[in-house]
């Protein structure tokens, strides 16, 4: 997994700026950058002054991400089990990953545990968004199939609130 990854994916100037910004953390500010697959949007937001870590359970994104930057902390990490101190993160993010993992209590219980008061936050599709892509009139099996793959807005929001989280709000791109 992970060999032609890089091909068609690469950070978004515009979702990179409001990232950085709904962080809302000073230059320096110690983020991690959950299920980052090669590091693309770990690098964007390392090149906007924020001293970054990057973990993803796979060994292939993770040495490809390393080709990046040698100055973020790449780790292979398993979200539901990060080694990481309590409180050591001034803010946390999840790009396009969601649905990857095997549930969300997990992952988000350990995310609030290393968050040192700080913003986590989430960029993702939505079932209910994907099914209201323009695409789907002319692929609907495959937009169908990919957005049930997708935990919806409410799932993530219930979860978030079980585990702590006070939910600041909702953004669509």
């Amino acid at each position: 997994m992970g060999l032609a990854y890089d091909t068609t994916r690469k950070a978004d100037p515009e979702i990179t700026r409001r990232l950085r910004s709904h962080l809302q953390v000073s230059n320096g500010s110690k983020i991690l950058d959950i299920a980052c697959g090669t590091g693309n949007y770990t690098v964007a937001l390392e090149n906007t002054g924020l001293h970054m870590t990057g973990s993803d359970i796979s060994k292939e994104m993770i040495k490809k991400a390393k080709g990046k930057s040698k100055t973020i902390n790449w780790e292979v990490a398993n979200v539901n089990r990060l080694h990481y101190e309590n409180n050591i993160f001034e803010g946390v993010t999840c790009t396009l990953a969601t649905h990857h993992f095997d549930n969300l209590l997990s992952p988000f219980k350990e995310v609030f545990r290393v968050l040192d008061k700080g913003r986590f936050l989430i960029f993702t599709s939505s079932p209910e968004q994907m099914n209201n892509y323009w695409l789907k009139e002319y692929f609907s099996e495959a937009i169908e199939k990919s957005a049930n793959q997708m935990p919806n807005v409410g799932e993530v929001s219930n979860v978030l609130k079980t585990v702590g989280f006070n939910i600041v709000g909702h953004e669509t791109f």
